[in-house]
């Protein structure tokens, strides 16, 4: 039996109910509008399927995962919690990371600018590298030429080749 109760509310389906709401629906089995202007498909053990385009104007909550499949376009995401990617990521524009941030197997094929402290295990390039300040605490090893411009304070310093001032 469906009871809808409320005005402007709608119960479709056995056990549907709109519990005194207004303007509600509740659309298949044990399906439970629980508040006003709140429209419900289904209850947790089934599934809705959109077959066609969604299309959202309003503010929308998840209250479990997204799972998405294909290429997505998005205008503005806020995360608030964890965030976990087990693929490819490609960003086309500037990127703002606000806090702390891990990354595993990061490729960069333009400029990384950083205002803050970047510490890393391994730092690898095969282009120019510009360090406007640097703090080596392990061994270090450079597989070219090492150019420096400016006053130098080294503590420690062990060369193995040839050391040349033009200065």
């Amino acid at each position: 039996n469906a009871t809808a109760t409320g005005r402007n509310s709608i119960a479709i389906g056995t056990n549907a109910t709109t519990a005194n709401s207004n303007n509600s629906c509740a659309i298949g089995d044990g399906a439970a509008a629980t508040a006003d202007n709140q429209c419900v498909l289904g209850n947790a053990a089934q599934t809705a399927v959109i077959p066609g385009k969604l299309s959202v104007s309003g503010a929308t909550s998840l209250g479990g995962s997204l799972g998405v499949a294909g290429a997505t376009t998005t205008n503005g995401i806020t995360n608030t919690g964890a965030l976990t990617n087990n693929g490819p990521v490609t960003v086309n524009g500037a990127t703002t990371l606000n806090g702390p941030t891990t990354t595993n197997g990061l490729t960069n094929n333009g400029n990384i600018s950083n205002s803050g402290n970047v510490s890393t295990n391994t730092l690898t390039t095969t282009g120019l590298a510009t360090l406007n300040s640097a703090t080596i605490t392990n061994n270090a090893t450079i597989g070219g030429s090492l150019g420096v411009a400016g006053p130098t304070t080294t503590n420690g310093l062990t060369n193995n080749g040839n050391i040349s001032n033009s200065g």
